[in-house]
């Protein structure tokens, strides 16, 4: 019969791993997250028509790139890319696109490629709006706006559109919230202990519905490869259910890197979605 006073030590043992574990789950939840990277020292930042921004936000240095090939361009998308990405990694597709009167800026989050600061969701969100008020004030013209994110960036591409007010949307590989990710990666059980402590919730399904209802004319289309192991299908499917105005296409073969193995059906979509 095992003693009363080694039950009472495994309990306490048992509670003391979840205290920890919960608590490097709670401090390293932004090491999970974000994949923050430089660019390599090889990296060739030139290529014709791109312009550099340099900004501050949070008090952080910062740059973002302005890529046209007419001065006056008559539309700008805004490209925000996932986790682990950077901002000229969107070149290639860019360089493919016949939108001769088209702008794009290229926005790096804070911590990424040579900007300052860390990564959050209220640094992000406040990244890409000043990123875009410095475009505005730097580029007195007036186009129509859209914005393209891929993963993460479509989480933060929908914390700024109520403030941006985009013509078009384009969401490629989202998810739904934070927490849906953390059920996905460390299941429901850890992921409803730790929800309160969730620093960046990325509440997507919920802030996408709240502004279709207050704009519904927005035109979003969501992309999702059928094969995304990283972020499942459903998601987007639920992201687009929020709404009858929004768009779904399920990718047949395509996995999560939209941006480099869908470029075909990312430079239609870029086509027919232009304000």
């Amino acid at each position: 019969m095992i003693k009363l006073s080694t039950i009472v030590e495994l309990f306490w043992f048992t509670l003391l791993g979840f205290i920890l574990v919960s608590a490097l789950l709670i401090l390293n939840q932004r090491r999970m997250i974000y994949l923050p990277q430089p660019y390599p020292t090889d990296f060739s930042l030139q290529t014709e028509g791109m312009h550099v921004l340099r900004y501050d936000s949070f008090g952080q240095s910062q740059q973002a790139f302005f890529v046209s090939k007419t001065p006056h361009p008559r539309h700008v998308w805004l490209l925000l890319g996932g986790n682990a990405a950077l901002a000229l990694q969107w070149l290639p597709l860019i360089a493919q696109a016949n939108t001769p009167d088209t702008g794009y800026l290229l926005i790096d989050y804070p911590g990424y490629g040579q900007n300052a600061g860390y990564p959050s969701q209220a640094h992000n969100r406040q990244a890409v709006l000043d990123a875009y008020a410095t475009l505005i004030k730097q580029y007195p013209f007036s186009p129509s706006v859209s914005i393209m994110g891929h993963s993460l960036g479509t989480a933060v591409a929908i914390d700024v559109v109520a403030e941006i007010q985009p013509t078009s949307l384009i969401l490629l590989s989202p998810f739904t919230s934070m927490h849906a990710m953390a059920e996905r990666v460390i299941g429901s059980l850890w992921a409803m202990i730790l929800q309160p402590f969730l620093w960046d919730t990325y509440d997507s399904i919920h802030t996408l519905s709240s502004f279709m209802q207050q704009h519904p004319h927005t035109q979003v289309v969501v992309l999702h490869g059928a094969q995304d192991s990283i972020v499942p299908p459903a998601m987007g499917q639920a992201l687009a259910s929020t709404s009858p105005h929004i768009t779904f296409h399920l990718l047949p073969g395509q996995g999560h890197d939209l941006p480099i193995t869908a470029q075909s059906q990312l430079l239609s979509t870029l086509a027919t979605t232009q304000g």
